[in-house]
Parts: structure tokens; sequence; C-alpha cells
């Protein structure tokens, strides 16, 4: 390979590399909400809002985004156009304890593009705790078991205040 053609190649890797982490310090747009814990079996609606640049520069409004959930596109009727910047998707009878969400686009109509992605979860609120019984050794340690009820499905932490 010629020198001129070397130049060029690691040119244009640099200004695709340079692209591509511009991308990934300034997305395109933003999911609302940003992390979101649904109750199981309800209803959800997230936003995708796309920047006004992002607008202008792959030649895009908000009817070019596609929401798809673990890389899979969510059908067209849970989708609505709110306005040219913003999109939402709404789910029914949320089950699933984890999806990844995506907001796409279709940059100049045809190269489906990343915006931006959350991680939703879904689980139910802690029961209240019953059965609760402590042990007290020599006055210093104190040790406690409870009934948490149902499982959470999500990460859940319990604070027993005490006395004595």
């Amino acid at each position: 390979m010629s020198a001129p053609r070397i130049w060029l190649a690691q040119a244009l890797l640099f200004f695709l590399t340079t692209e591509s982490i511009g991308q990934l310090l300034e997305p395109c747009g933003y999911i609302y909400p940003e992390f979101p814990v649904v109750q199981r079996g309800s209803n959800f609606t997230a936003i995708c809002v796309l920047k006004e640049a992002c607008l202008q520069h792959y030649y895009v409004n908000a009817s070019y985004i596609v929401w798809k959930t673990n890389h899979a596109a969510v059908p067209r009727e849970q989708v609505t156009v709110i306005n040219r910047t913003t999109s939402s998707v709404t789910f029914t009878d949320v089950v699933l304890p984890s999806v990844q969400l995506t907001c796409n686009i279709l940059s100049f109509g045809q190269i489906e593009q990343n915006v931006y992605g959350v991680t939703m979860l879904s689980g139910f609120p802690p029961d209240k705790p019953t059965n609760l019984t402590c042990i007290v050794n020599e006055g210093k340690n104190m040790l406690c078991q409870w009934d948490p009820g149902r499982e959470t499905y999500l990460e859940t932490n319990y604070t027993l205040k005490s006395e004595w």
C-alpha cells in the first residue's frame, strides 16, 4: 500500500473513531425515566426525546424512532409520536424481570443508530415483614429474623431499628 493510501486509511480511522467517541460522550437524545422500576403486572410508558442537533445532523424527527426491547423491535401499535422531537412507547402488563429498552433512529431513512438505552426492572414492593424475633446475647449482639413476605424480584434492603 502506498504512503498516501496508508495516510488516508489512518485519517479515516481517526475520524470514524472520533465520531464514535463523540457519540458515546454526547448522546443524540435521552429516554425518560432513566432508571425505570415498574411494578409487575402494571403498565409503563417511556419517552425518547431527540436533541435538536441530532434532528439536523441525521435528517430525522421522532417518526424515525425505532424502539427495541432486548434487541427486538417494539410493534408500532405501542409507539406514539408526540411531536417532532419526542416519541413514547407503552407496555401493558409488564412481567419480565429485566428488559433492555433502547431508542434508535433510522438515520438518513435507513441506517439504524442507537440513541439511548436503559434497563427496565420489574418487581413487587416489599411486604411488611412478619414474625419478627430477636435474640440479644449478653447485651452486646442482637440477632434478628423475620419473614419478608413474597419475593420482590428487586434488590431489597431492610433496616431494623432497636433500643434496649
